[in-house]
């Protein structure tokens, strides 16, 4: 019609099975972005609840890694899925290997780490037993720890990534071409970790990370995060920001 033909149209996607406008003037506004995709997208950040009330991590010279969460099964959907989304690199888009070999390579380095693989997805309420005993424990991991392990699920994001930087605790991230939000400030993505998919140097890259870390170099790096989170990579702060555009013409500046 004459309208949509004049005005921009900007619309909330899902973040596993997507569905698109084909109209010109339309922009998805999704938290997640795969490799295939080629239309016009905002990234928003997941929707999570801050963690920020977590006290400060003290530094010690030996830094504690975490995951707790789902592993899921290779199977033959899985699998296919896979190579739907990228027929050239398969493993960079299978949740189930990535997140499989990269717990494989922290347990056997010489890293102290808090792991615990659940069978079933957390978003899957009608499976979870005990609610609040499965959020402690994740929320209790990510406490004790200074490293976050942040593979992709099925679509390639994590809402861990978001819930680690809100506590100040630094994200590992394997390279799945993992998108961020576009937001005005410096290529924060240089505090995070982010590894080759398949790394066998896990240990080594966060040793690398580490070593120029002391007492206060590292306060300043949490409180860096922290700020990161509640200035820009709060849900709806990032609405509120993208929103606040004064000129419709702006808008477009934030899709990747």
């Amino acid at each position: 019609s004459r309208y949509t033909e004049r005005k921009l149209i900007l619309y909330f996607n899902r973040a596993d099975r997507k569905r698109y406008i084909s109209l010109n003037n339309s922009i998805s506004i999704q938290i997640t972005k795969s490799i295939r995709d080629r239309e016009k997208v905002i990234l928003a950040p997941c929707n999570v609840s801050s963690l920020e009330w977590l006290p400060f991590r003290k530094f010690t010279r030996s830094p504690v890694l975490s995951f707790v969460g789902y592993v899921p099964r290779l199977g033959p959907r899985r699998l296919f899925n896979s190579f739907v989304e990228s027929p050239i690199h398969p493993t960079q888009c299978n949740s189930s290997i990535i997140r499989r070999r990269g717990i494989e390579e922290i347990k056997n380095s010489n890293l102290e780490s808090i792991i615990e693989i659940r069978d079933h997805y957390g978003g899957a309420g009608s499976l979870i037993k005990e609610p609040n005993n499965f959020r402690k424990e994740f929320v209790d991991s990510i406490e004790h720890s200074d490293f976050v392990f942040c593979p992709r699920g099925d679509a390639n994001g994590s809402q861990r990534i978001y819930e680690a930087v809100s506590a100040g605790r630094i994200p590992i991230i394997p390279s799945t071409n993992t998108k961020f939000p576009v937001i005005p400030s410096d290529d924060y993505s240089r505090m995070f970790l982010q590894i080759k998919t398949l790394s066998r140097n896990v240990e080594n890259e966060v040793n690398y990370f580490w070593k120029d870390m002391n007492h206060s170099v590292y306060l300043s790096y949490q409180t860096l995060l922290r700020n990161l989170f509640s200035s820009f990579l709060d849900y709806q702060k990032y609405l509120m920001m993208l929103f606040q555009q004064t000129n419709v013409s702006d808008i477009p500046r934030f899709c990747v």
